[in-house]
Parts: C-alpha cells; structure tokens; sequence
C-alpha cells in the first residue's frame, strides 16, 4: 500500500510517528498481501494509486517511483521444495532421458516416428536453375553513360566488370547459371546491339531484333561462368559441356536463338 500524501508532509514529531505508523502498516499489508491471489494484489495496489494525491505533495522523490501493477511477473522459482510451485523435480519428472537430458522436437515415446512410417512420394526435383535477371532499361542505361560499347559484342564478363551484373564472382559463378534478357524497358532500345547472354525471354529477343540487334544464349556451365568472369586465373580455357539434360531442349530451339558449344575432336582419334 501506498500511505496517504498527508503523512508526507506532517514535520516534527508528528511526522516520526506518522512514519513508523506507515512502517508497521505496510508490514502488515506485506504479509497480508503475500497469501491473496494476483489479481487481488493488482486490484489492491490500483486502488491504493488511486487515493495518492501528487499535487497536495511537497516533493515527489525516487522512492516514490514504482512500476505500474501488471507489469512485471515474478520468477518461478524451481527447485525450492515441494510447497513451490515447482519443487522437488521442478516439473520434469521423475528420472530418464526428459529429466537429465534433452529429447528431439519429433520424439513419440521409443515408437518409430510418423515421419519414418510414411512413405517418400515423388522423386527429386533435380538442381534449382537460377539465373541474375537484367532487364532492357538497365542495360541501355549503362550504354548511354559510356560503361558498354554497342558497337562491340556484350558478354556477361562486360556486364560484370561494368557493375551492370551486380554480385560477386562466387554467387553468379557457382550460384548462378548466368545473366537472362528481360524485356523490361524495351521501349528504350533504339538501336541495334549484338549481346551474347544465357538465356532471353520471348519478349527480350523480339525486341533486340526489332531493334536490327543480335541476342544469342549460349550455355555456360559453373566452371565455364567463372572462366569467363576472370580467365586470368586459369591457365587453360576449360571445355564447355553439352547443357544437362533438364536445359537441352530448350537451347536446341531455334526460336531461343540458343547455342551449343561445338564438340572438339580428339586430334589423335581423328587421325586414326
């Protein structure tokens, strides 16, 4: 309980005496209070506030200050005995593994789980194909401020040393399968371009050729990408490969203007 604001400002004798009647009152509420239920003790402390007159105070000091009722929780303490709340094996039983240790998210007691007795359906997806996305306006705002030449052919190692192909080396070469065309902004391209990328929406190449440009998509694997990005760090140019098996079909399209790399023969089985 919080005293009346009276007993604040008594001076003198009067106010010792007052003091050591609030004292002994808020003993006996504290041990009152200490036996009543939560919400008693809330509805209690809201009422004693309400009787506080601050402006007939003198002062208004620190010890004053309290936090509002409800607003912090007391700890469980465990372990305390068996009167606590939770005492003697601080509600985790008796004995084994749910006492000593700790037990997976999908434990059912020592039986197989669901997850074991349900059979797989379906099969693999295979690998995510990912490429960096540029769209027709990024592109042709990197030529009007001089990062690419249009008179010269555009690869993805232009792109990238540019900065028009954000990422680092290791995302786009071993994350990624390469740049794709998008048509976004395809009302910018005014003029002709010859650009080589990995793969190019429908509307993409229409509007590269629509221009008089020339747009090829020509399968790199991950190891080709980083040979391409910085070639300085092989001391061969490896062999690309033929493009896996989910991506064939769709760079043997004549309409994709795909490219498949050309297949070298062996110099010594030629010649036998």
């Amino acid at each position: 309980m919080v005293a009346p604001a009276s007993t604040f400002i008594n001076n003198g004798g009067a106010a010792q005496r007052s003091r050591l009647a609030v004292g002994s009152t808020i003993t006996s509420s504290s041990t009152s209070m200490r036996f009543m239920s939560r919400r008693a003790r809330e509805t209690r402390g809201l009422k004693a506030m309400k009787r506080v007159d601050l402006e007939s105070m003198s002062r208004i000091s620190l010890n004053m200050l309290a936090n509002v009722p409800g607003a912090t929780k007391q700890k469980i303490r465990v372990g305390r005995g068996r009167s606590g709340r939770r005492g003697k094996t601080s509600g985790r039983g008796h004995k084994g593994t749910g006492q000593h240790g700790s037990l997976p998210f999908w434990f059912q007691g020592g039986q197989k789980p669901l997850w074991q007795i349900v059979p797989k359906r379906g099969k693999p997806g295979g690998p995510s194909i990912k490429y960096v996305p540029l769209n027709l306006d990024k592109l042709m705002k990197a030529i009007d401020d001089g990062k690419l030449d249009a008179k010269h052919p555009i690869n993805l190692k232009h792109l990238w040393d540019a900065r028009v192909v954000t990422g680092t080396y290791k995302a786009i070469g071993r994350d990624r399968y390469g740049v794709k065309l998008l048509a976004n902004g395809k009302e910018q391209l005014n003029y002709p371009i010859n650009i080589e990328v990995q793969r190019a929406s429908k509307a993409a190449i229409a509007a590269v050729e629509a221009a008089g440009g020339v747009i090829q998509c020509k399968y790199y694997n991950k190891l080709g990408l980083r040979a391409l990005m910085l070639p300085n760090k092989f001391q061969t140019i490896p062999r690309i490969p033929m493009p896996i098996p989910k991506l064939r079909n769709w760079y043997m399209d004549p309409s994709n203007r795909g490219v498949l790399p050309t297949i070298q023969e062996d110099p010594e089985a030629a010649s036998a």
